[in-house]
């Protein structure tokens, strides 16, 4: 069984790439037109790919200037080995007298073609503005009376040859058979954590993962589904208040870890081995081998963040912070959990309030932004009465369990309406307008599935296919903006159209998950793997 399904995989990558070289490979380097004008005009070369809904639009099309002349003359239209089913030849764009004396069509991947007057008259045919269209000797006379003289090959152009448009697809398909049979998914880091979650903390917080895959999901919809605008801010709070959640874990079991040098040296040092492996092999394909070389060192220095990349200084400035806040709950705080939950609480209340651009201005948006370290203190909050107050420990009571589990899941089910006018009167997306509101409805979404046991809420975020987005999520999140401009440009170049809404949104969340298993499994793991262990992200 395994084999047939390799077989059948084999043979949709084969007529794929068969299709795709066809494709590409029909494909016209340039067309020359030996002519002589009664005016000055511009010979346009429009093509149509084959694929789109639209023939001949004006982005596909490239033109020349034809002087007017006593004499034959030819100007040369390059296409740019663009993608060619049928041409269309555009005299000007007002009544002319036009004489062809020749017609070319070359190719790297077929053999060219020239049409002298015969094979112009027979081959090509001319559109109602054109009154004469007729062979007179060495040329063919063109007369239009009317705007936009054309004519149009009738001809459909050559191919490739079959080595290119079947034995290579051939060839590349037994290789790419030859690898499904060597590879083996669990080798695959990003896969093998679904399966078998390591230990590294003593419990299995599988919810986590599914909630930090929620939180992905989310600004994929928010950037590829207009009627969500906004809805991905909320998976960002998710995104940093999970983030202090984690960080301060293993500080609320072990206060005393904060005082150790060696510990927090190598505390920090995974923490950066966490972030930095993947975010500048970001930065260094997209913006520096781009040529974007200021805009690629202020992101290497995390004094920018452009697009979606404004979350990475966010989260560089709070672990500057970090230990200064882990310091301050030890010594002046004395590790009281309760009493560390109120005050985090509290800074976080002053932070919203207080803590404005005037005082830290972080680059992002193309604008300034205020650093929002209440999410993280609110995440912070969130790990001490988790680990301290509660000590890990199920709600006892089923009914209250319940009542919680589906209460959250009401909740998570609810953050796609948030953007609507009708929900509260708002005009706008929640987390925009009310954002230490949101972020404690955040924390909220992480006590409740861990509190609650096997409730409804944690069955579902412990589903494996939003634990797999979860597992790879700093990947998915980075990758996500390229995956959506590369479907984008594809549909409207090939197609003619926009693309956007639930075929974008899916798309993308496949695509971008293939690729972010690649690289969180070859660049992000790698640095994070515990010595002697499978490993688990934190």
């Amino acid at each position: 069984m395994k084999t047939f399904v390799q077989g059948v995989l084999s043979l949709l990558f084969y007529l794929t790439v068969s299709f795709l070289v066809t494709l590409t490979t029909t494909s016209l380097d340039n067309v020359t037109v030996t002519a002589m004008a009664d005016q000055d005009m511009v010979v346009r070369v429009y093509y149509w790919n084959g694929v789109s809904g639209k023939r001949f639009v004006e982005k596909r099309s490239f033109g020349s200037i034809l002087r007017r002349s006593d004499q034959p003359a030819t100007v040369k239209i390059s296409l740019n080995n663009s993608p060619v089913k049928a041409v269309r030849i555009d005299f000007g764009e007002r009544p002319c007298r036009v004489r062809i004396f020749r017609i070319g069509l070359y190719s790297h991947f077929f053999p060219g073609r020239e049409y002298g007057p015969e094979e112009i008259a027979a081959h090509f045919t001319a559109n109602g503005a054109v009154s004469r269209f007729e062979q007179q000797g060495d040329h063919v006379l063109l007369l239009a009376g009317e705007n936009d003289p054309q004519i149009l090959l009738q001809d459909s152009l050559g191919r490739a040859s079959r080595m290119v448009r079947y034995v290579l697809p051939a060839i590349l398909a037994g290789v790419f058979f030859l690898i499904l049979r060597a590879v083996r998914p669990g080798n695959l880091a990003a896969l093998r954590l679904l399966q078998a979650k390591p230990v590294a903390t003593g419990r299995n917080y599988d919810c986590l993962d599914g909630l930090r895959g929620f939180a992905a999901l989310l600004v994929v919809a928010d950037h590829t589904m207009g009627r969500f605008t906004g809805m991905g801010l909320m998976g960002v709070w998710i995104f940093f208040t999970l983030s202090g959640f984690l960080l301060a874990r293993s500080f609320v079991r072990q206060p005393g870890m904060v005082l150790d040098p060696q510990y927090m040296q190598t505390y920090c040092l995974r923490r950066m081995q966490r972030i930095l492996p993947m975010y500048f092999s970001y930065i260094v394909i997209f913006f520096l081998l781009a040529g974007r070389f200021n805009s690629g060192l202020r992101h290497l220095f995390f004094l920018e963040g452009a697009g979606h990349l404004w979350t990475i200084p966010q989260e560089m400035f709070f672990y500057l912070l970090l230990p200064g806040v882990l310091i301050f709950n030890y010594l002046v705080l004395a590790g009281r959990s309760r009493l560390i939950v109120i005050v985090l609480l509290v800074a976080s209340f002053c932070c919203s309030q207080f803590l404005s651009r005037d005082i830290v201005r972080l680059y992002g948006l193309g604008k300034d932004l205020k650093a929002y370290v209440e999410a993280f203190l609110i995440g912070i909050a969130a790990s001490y009465f988790y680990f301290g107050v509660m000590e890990e420990q199920v709600i006892t009571a089923t009914w209250l369990r319940r009542i919680l589990g589906w209460t959250g899941l009401v909740l998570l089910c609810s953050i796609p309406l948030w953007p609507f006018r009708p929900v509260a009167g708002i005009n706008s997306f929640l987390a925009h307008n009310f954002p230490l509101l949101t972020m404690m409805l955040a924390a909220v979404l992480i006590l409740l599935p861990l509190l609650t046991g096997e409730s409804v809420l944690s069955r579902l975020l412990s589903l494996s296919w939003l634990r797999a987005i979860g597992i790879v999520g700093f990947s998915y999140y980075l990758l996500h903006p390229k995956v959506i401009t590369l479907f984008k440009r594809t549909a409207d170049y090939y197609l003619d159209r926009v693309v956007t809404g639930l075929p974008l949104f899916l798309a993308t969340g496949v695509m971008t998950y293939l690729l972010a298993v690649l690289t969180f499994s070859y660049i992000e793991y790698p640095f994070i793997r515990p010595q002697g262990t499978a490993g688990k992200q934190s």
